[in-house]
């Protein structure tokens, strides 16, 4: 069969064959291209659907359900999942116009960063991950110069092999951008050059049967595992661990119960209640990477235009008289620091009664078993580290690590960021600024004034209601 579109339906309704004798491409857009979250495509031989969702999980849910459409007998047979994560960092020896690049697999279009001027430098930061990747050939990257009213121009390219990477290990160069233009160019002017870095990996995956006893342990030993297997990890292998296991319990509804025994854990070692959730204990970990898992819409919603608004803003926010460059107003920097301040704080306040259920659920769970072991004070603090020490305030000052944005700030934005966090931070650990921050001692009134809020949103953060 092929595919076809019925006369009698909305010109935007499709009926897309997932049968037909070439099986279709499934594959995740990247939102530099569609413009939005969460889409993926449907590519056939005779036409390319693009279908948006609403959340991550959604997403994945809409792709493994019709990949098994597709191939039913795929989790039977061994598989071989290429992944590639790739940094677009900087670019140099470039005129002073604005550029952004281009990355293509063999001749896929696959995403783009955003548009840049070279100032004293030309840097992105920017990262792009793809999983499920079909076999290609090469990376190629392309550099393009914004032009006004006219189609972006081709600067150079550059391509990577992959024959010529070694699986797993990263590779961090240079890259000389080779022109496609014939125009000849004086001697003495350095060819251009993008920094890359680059890592391809190749994952063997067995049939889903040979992992079910693995799956049945990890889904009832997960803590007892995590107990005897802590003092030996790095803390990168805590982190891939937390990350494991929370991926393999949510299929099995058991991600929350884990985090509630894991976080108590951490609680009964602690005795000084003002180091609870500031190390890197597998607790922690698990918390910061469910918290992105399940509350990445929330938090999008919550703080997305304010990131917005901040990247294009003009004014200048710095408060620290040492760092002040002339002609700059202290007074001005300072209300404009403030009206920044109340603004993020009045969005994290009035978003409490869309709080992620699963969250809710967890810290209220947290909540009662702390109270039951006799520290109740302790809830509080594991509350507001989780939340603000963990999330929000790491999403202010690197939203681009959030999803947030994709463009990494300039010096300008980034400190008005870290200050925003500092703030957040000091009113969810109830103290006011003083000694080496002494310059930002403008805000204690704010802390001071804000404190039986932020008291108020911990409590309700953490109610069922």
């Amino acid at each position: 069969p092929t595919d076809s579109t019925h006369s009698n339906l909305n010109p935007m309704v499709w009926t897309v064959y997932l049968g037909a004798d070439t099986p279709p491409l499934i594959r995740v857009v990247h939102q530099s291209l569609s413009g939005r979250e969460h889409t993926f495509c449907v590519e056939t031989s005779k036409r390319s659907v693009y279908l948006a969702c609403r959340s991550d999980l959604e997403l994945n849910r809409w792709i493994d359900s019709l990949s098994h459409v597709v191939d039913p007998l795929k989790e039977e047979r061994v598989q071989h999942d290429q992944s590639l994560t790739l940094w677009i960092v900087e670019a140099k020896h470039l005129p002073k116009k604005r550029y952004f690049v281009e990355l293509l697999l063999d001749n896929m279009f696959c995403c783009r960063t955003v548009t840049k001027p070279v100032t004293e430098m030309l840097f992105w930061g920017e990262h792009f991950k793809f999983w499920d990747l079909r076999s290609f050939h090469k990376i190629r990257v392309v550099l393009r110069r914004e032009n006004k009213n006219k189609k972006a121009c081709v600067v150079g390219e550059t391509e990577i092999l992959v024959k010529d990477l070694t699986l797993g290990q990263e590779h961090e160069h240079w890259y000389n951008l080779t022109s496609t233009s014939s125009q000849s160019k004086p001697h003495n002017v350095k060819e251009p050059q993008i920094r890359l870095k680059v890592k391809l990996q190749i994952l063997t995956i067995l049939p889903l049967n040979y992992y079910e006893r693995l799956l049945t342990y990890l889904a009832s030993k997960s803590i007892d595992l995590c107990k005897v297997l802590e003092p030996q990890l790095s803390v990168r292998h805590k982190e891939e661990l937390a990350s494991l296991l929370l991926h393999v319990l949510q299929d099995f509804q058991k991600a929350r119960g884990f985090l509630e025994e894991i976080v108590m854990l951490d609680v009964e070692k602690t005795e000084d209640p003002s180091l609870l959730f500031r190390g890197n204990s597998i607790a922690t970990k698990a918390v910061d990477i469910y918290m992105k898992l399940i509350g990445s819409k929330y938090l999008k919603n919550t703080l997305g235009l304010f990131i917005k608004d901040i990247y294009d803003n003009a004014q200048e926010f710095e408060v620290d008289t040492t760092r002040i460059v002339p002609g700059e107003d202290y007074t001005t920097n300072q209300q404009n620091m403030r009206m920044k301040v109340d603004k993020a704080w009045a969005l994290i306040l009035s978003s409490y009664p869309k709080f992620p259920p699963d969250l809710r659920s967890l810290f209220c769970r947290i909540r009662e078993r702390c109270e039951e072991a006799g520290r109740p004070e302790i809830s509080k603090k594991m509350i507001s580290g989780s939340i603000f020490l963990r999330f929000f305030c790491p999403a202010i000052m690197s939203p681009s690590l959030f999803n947030l944005t994709n463009e990494y700030p300039d010096e300008r934005i980034s400190r008005c960021l870290i200050i925003t966090a500092k703030v957040i931070q000091n009113l969810a650990n109830f103290t006011k600024f003083e000694g080496k921050e002494d310059y930002m001692s403008f805000m204690n009134e704010f802390v001071e004034t804000s404190i039986p809020n932020m008291d108020l949103f911990l409590s309700m953060i953490s109610v069922i209601t």
